[in-house]
């Protein structure tokens, strides 16, 4: 990932993971000046990194601060002005789309909040993410395509993506169809720290899923508004939750008080 590389900010400098909504900020998405005040001294010496399961455009307010943003849904990345982005093999979504066609439901893309669907279903209008919708005949530079396809083919669809080179997830299903969502790599939140890493220290979060990306950092931090399961396995619990800029100021606090040496220990 050539866009950033946290050594530019000085042998000082710490890795910090974070939970974008209910975490960083609450769902109206408001940070208030104080936290905004925080956050850019933060990033300025540090390396923090916002995983959000929505699209990029939804953080378009924190493109002022030096944050590295990455969008899991998009399975795209911004840092300062560079965007990285990671498109899928046109010609072999080409292929797929004509080898199955008679069993793929849908299948659709998202970017910029944009979703651009192939084979369109109107029973289905509810069902596209994203603000607009865009009736598109092929997929060109998706750097993630979710599909819709019969069960009769998964296995199949499954190894020929596979084989490709490409991963694919099976998100969800019902009896007769599956939810697959194709990429070139691992777009999760776990796997884009273990792409990004170099000695995570902070890992914040307030989802039990957010556990996953969180177990490889040496202090994993569960928000006040978190589940209680997540606490438990938590080290720490933010003393505020995400409307009140709980997550900045448990980082502000720790960065200025923090020990000589971190252990994965409580």
């Amino acid at each position: 990932f050539s866009s950033w590389d946290n050594k530019k900010k000085g042998d000082c400098s710490m890795e910090i993971y974070m939970d974008l909504d209910e975490t960083l900020w609450s769902v109206d998405r408001y940070l208030n000046p104080k936290t905004k005040q925080n956050l850019a001294k933060i990033a300025k010496c540090h390396t923090v990194v916002i995983l959000s399961n929505g699209p990029l455009c939804e953080m378009d307010a924190l493109k002022a601060y030096p944050l590295v943003l990455v969008s899991t849904l998009e399975n795209r990345l911004y840092h300062q002005g560079n965007l990285e982005e990671f498109p899928l093999d046109g010609l072999f979504l080409h292929h797929l789309f004509h080898t199955y066609q008679d069993f793929i439901y849908t299948a659709y893309s998202i970017k910029d909040g944009q979703c651009d669907v192939f084979c369109y279903k109107e029973r289905l209008k509810t069902f596209y993410p994203g603000g607009s919708l865009r009736l598109v005949s092929d997929f060109t530079d998706s750097s993630c395509l979710w599909m819709a396809v019969s069960k009769s083919v998964l296995k199949k669809i499954t190894k020929d993506i596979r084989d490709h080179g490409c991963f694919v997830l099976n998100v969800a299903e019902d009896k007769n169809r599956a939810l697959l969502k194709i990429s070139v790599f691992d777009s999760s939140k776990e796997a884009w720290l273990l792409r990004l890493k170099k000695d995570p220290l902070i890992g914040i979060g307030n989802d039990l899923n957010d556990f996953f990306f969180m177990r490889h950092c040496k202090v994993k931090v569960a928000m006040q508004n978190a589940t209680a399961t997540l606490k438990e396995k938590c080290d720490a619990v933010t003393e505020k939750n995400a409307s009140e800029g709980g997550a900045v100021d448990f980082i502000q606090d720790f960065l200025t008080h923090r020990p000589s040496s971190t252990n994965n220990g409580h």
